[in-house]
């Protein structure tokens, strides 16, 4: 049986609103099987606390805890896993469809974000928003991860890093004081800008997005100026995030990192991805050529897959890779 799931990949545009009208990635709707999707009940997950926060495992279906994926979800106000209301999962995030695939060869876990909770929202939690920068989130991810590799024995580690997640993921990687477990890399529709500079491809890109979303792009210079009179402010917004959330990712570059890491890196990315250009992941192709990075440009794909079979064939080809 096929259903379609809301999946959320950001947040709103102010505090007041809770979807941006014009910007159709902020809540993409994508048809999955119902494999994705079974229900909770159907699944297995341990939440795992610690001082530092929440990860959630999902067990191995088949490998008996011998191959171990873990994931980095993408941007949002809300729970890596999604929103519940009640009992009932409203809103998926892509993380998802990481687990219900790739749990039938790996067990997968996930690092929950900075004072969040399984199924929450958190647009107006200042807590949460003053813990949302950059660097916040790669030291805390970070430091889950470590602690959950020093209590696991799986021979074959993988870390999977997808839009946010996989734009943080080399930093979150160097940082790791157990790298030395992580097998293979896998980026999806990142790459090596920051955030500033995908803007500014944006703006001008022969991209198809809505017009709204393209003259927002546009003003990325002028919005930074304003955003340099107030760095680290949380009244001010802009694309459904406040300065100091934009002020951490624009100074953020994750190119560097690739430079000291020399396991294999797989790299997916849209053509067109009006999200993150795909011109991010040209540019670590072009500054690394010789390392052992595969690319994988496809043709068609905006953000995230867009369909069952487009999602099941994406999935399929990692899992070979892997």
């Amino acid at each position: 049986m096929t259903v379609v799931s809301k999946i959320k990949l950001s947040c709103c545009l102010s505090k007041k609103s809770i979807v941006c009208p014009f910007i159709l990635l902020l809540l993409t709707f994508v048809s999955c099987t119902g494999n994705f999707l079974a229900s909770d009940s159907t699944s297995t997950r341990n939440d795992i606390k610690s001082s530092f926060g929440i990860m959630y495992e999902f067990p191995s279906k088949s490998s008996k805890g011998q191959n171990l994926v873990i994931y980095l979800e993408g941007s949002g106000l809300y729970s890596v896993l999604g929103v519940k209301s009640g009992s009932i999962w409203t809103e998926y995030s892509f993380s998802r469809f990481v687990s219900r695939y790739f749990s039938d060869f790996a067990t997968v876990v996930i690092p929950e974000k900075p004072f969040m909770k399984p199924g929450r929202q958190y647009h107006q939690d200042e807590k949460v928003l003053d813990a949302y920068t950059a660097r916040n989130l790669v030291n805390h991810y970070a430091r889950l991860i470590d602690e959950y590799l020093n209590t696991t024995e799986a021979k074959k580690v993988y870390l999977f890093g997808y839009s946010e997640g996989g734009l943080l993921a080399p930093a979150v990687y160097s940082s790791l004081k157990n790298r030395t477990r992580i097998d293979k890399i896998i980026i999806g529709s990142a790459g090596g800008m920051n955030q500033y500079d995908q803007f500014r491809t944006l703006a001008d890109s022969y991209v198809k997005m809505p017009d709204e979303y393209r003259e927002e792009c546009r003003r990325i210079v002028e919005v930074r100026q304003k955003m340099r009179d107030y760095p680290d402010s949380l009244y001010h917004w802009y694309l459904g995030w406040p300065y100091k959330r934009w002020s951490s990712f624009f100074r953020f570059n994750s190119m560097g990192y690739y430079a000291d890491i020399n396991i294999p890196v797989l790299f997916f990315h849209g053509t067109a991805d009006w999200s993150v250009p795909v011109e991010s992941t040209r540019l670590v192709q072009k500054v690394y050529p010789d390392k052992d990075y595969t690319f994988w440009y496809i043709n068609g794909m905006e953000h995230i897959p867009k369909n069952d079979k487009a999602l099941n064939d994406l999935f399929a080809r990692i899992h070979d890779w892997l």
